[in-house]
């Protein structure tokens, strides 16, 4: 059996890939239950065949956050155009490992810029505007409809205010959930588009909202409980370090969620990813 990373023995332990129910429901709670165990069960695979863009993201994180903390608005913006690309490394390097193995990984592990990487990056950009936008469009209208034909107290109105957001929310993570499977796809070099992203998400929208749109948004605020630590140099590195790992377990969910709904082949020695092999 083909090894998913360079030591077959760094993965200890096991870990089952994740089955759909009987309906075809996404099995949301199992999904991102192993998302959190990769970084523990695929654990030299960080510091193997994942270290480049492990490093490079960590890196990029650091300058963007030393350029905010010394007031440097030229060179912060740089830092988070280094961020994005660096997250668009780690990202594909993560679908390709979890879903194809560290063969798949190798080819870009001296982190070369293709077309690959610029497709993904296109779509995380199109997805994202879109999921913006719809969730701006219809609590807007929603409040503007609402503003214009009640009259209440300004108590009351905060708290309308606050659950419209809330509902902007769930509408942006609703439609990036059923679109996101294209990301995995993209890492993967398949050429596919909204349609089929709609068609393959279909009967799991609101559990794909959870795994693309919630799950990231409740782990990108637990790095910010660091911040009474202060601001130093060690602290920024570790603060990137748990932003990266939080990542990782992001993107791993992704990856098993588009395991779960893709139309790929049955995973087979040549093709299984390292979660597979742990079994």
């Amino acid at each position: 059996m083909k090894p998913g990373i360079d030591d077959p023995g760094a993965l200890g332990g096991e870990m089952d890939q994740p089955e759909q129910d009987a309906g075809g429901q996404l099995p949301v709670i199992r999904i991102i239950a192993e998302a959190f165990l990769f970084p523990f069960v695929c654990w030299r695979a960080l510091f193997t065949t994942l270290r480049w863009p492990v490093v490079a993201t960590v890196a990029a994180y650091t300058m963007a956050q030393l350029f905010y903390v010394y007031d440097m608005p030229g060179l912060m913006l740089l830092g988070i155009l280094l961020l994005g690309a660096g997250f668009v490394y780690l990202a594909v390097a993560c679908h390709r490992y979890v879903l194809m193995g560290a063969e798949a990984v190798h080819e870009i592990g001296r982190l070369r810029w293709s077309w690959r990487e610029t497709r993904f990056l296109g779509w995380v950009l199109a997805i994202w505007f879109l999921a913006c936008f719809a969730g701006f469009l219809v609590p807007a209208l929603i409040f503007t409809i609402w503003s214009s034909l009640l009259s209440t107290e300004q108590e009351s109105a905060i708290w309308a205010v606050i659950l419209i957001g809330l509902l902007g929310f769930g509408v942006a993570a609703f439609v990036f959930g059923r679109m996101a499977l294209l990301l995995p796809a993209t890492a993967l070099d398949r050429r596919e588009n909204i349609g089929w992203a709609f068609d393959r998400s279909a009967g799991n929208a609101w559990r794909m909202a959870v795994v693309a749109g919630v799950l990231p948004m409740l782990l990108s605020e637990l790095p910010g409980l660091m911040y009474w630590m202060g601001d130093g140099f060690a602290v920024i590195v570790l603060l990137g370090l748990v932003t990266v790992l939080f990542w990782i377990v992001e993107i791993v969910a992704l990856s098993l969620s588009y395991r779960e709904l893709a139309d790929e082949p049955e995973a087979t020695p040549e093709n299984e990813g390292p979660l597979e092999q742990a079994t």
